[in-house]
């Protein structure tokens, strides 16, 4: 879930909201915690505290981080994807990226 930054355009109090992408808008419909002011508007995506990019693992755990070869392994992922193995593109992507 991204965290958003928030601004009242009449105090200039500033706030993070983890927010999930659909709910964005929410909190520039609430009023300001400190002025009381409905002018509340959405800055940005902040990647302060973020946590570290992770996917689950062929025994559902997202305790292993994600892409641990890289960019090669990837492509070898699609390489060996159903729709392309066999064909003129798996030997393309081979060529090109796998070393």
């Amino acid at each position: 879930m991204p965290t958003y930054e928030y601004e009242c355009r009449e105090c200039n109090y500033q706030f993070e909201s983890f927010q999930w992408v659909e709910d964005r808008k929410k909190p520039e419909k609430e009023m300001c915690k400190i002025c009381g002011g409905k002018s509340i508007k959405l800055g940005y995506v902040s990647t302060n505290g973020s946590a570290p990019s992770m996917k689950m693992d062929e025994n559902q755990r997202i305790d292993k981080p994600h892409n641990n070869n890289g960019f090669q392994d990837i492509m070898g992922r699609v390489a060996n994807a159903a729709g392309v193995k066999g064909t003129q593109y798996e030997k393309r992507i081979r060529d090109k990226h796998m070393f």
